[in-house]
């Protein structure tokens, strides 16, 4: 591997390293007050572990759920926009639960309603509205059982 300088003051050179820099300035440094060297250089050692390991911009670029994200939680509560049993095209919530153990998980899974209200383009403007209200029969059927999950 060869090592090329860029350019001095020439961010358009190296637009990903220069990405990159911006990123750890907006999401980890703009947040801190950094005390000293020695502190600076653990804050960046444990942003990159994060940046490279297990920074997720969407969830459903993994996962639908995400659900194994919770672990050592003692409750989840997982909401998936899928039916029980439904092929899932990134990951498996089976496995994610398993990942859980021993925490209490409890799953809330969408209807044969909600699915019909997503239509076959989710992210189409005309299917928030019924997916919206679908959602909310949901909640409505599912929050005794949610509130006694959490008590």
């Amino acid at each position: 591997m060869e090592i090329i300088r860029t350019p001095f003051r020439a961010p358009q050179a190296n637009g990903v390293a220069e990405r990159f820099v911006r990123t750890v300035r907006s999401e980890c440094l703009d947040w801190l007050l950094i005390l000293n060297d020695q502190h600076l250089a653990r804050v960046l050692d444990v942003f990159v572990d994060h940046y490279n390991g297990h920074r997720y911009i969407d969830g459903g670029a993994r996962s639908v759920t995400n659900a194994d994200l919770a672990a050592g939680c003692d409750r989840v509560l997982v909401i998936t926009p899928s039916q029980p049993a439904a092929p899932q095209p990134w990951g498996d919530l089976d496995s994610e639960i398993e990942q859980l153990s021993p925490a209490g998980v409890r799953v809330v899974y969408a209807n044969e309603a909600s699915v019909a209200a997503f239509g076959t383009n989710p992210l189409s403007p005309s299917t928030r509205g019924p997916a919206a209200r679908e959602g909310r029969e949901i909640g409505r059927s599912e929050a005794a059982a949610i509130g006694s999950f959490w008590l």
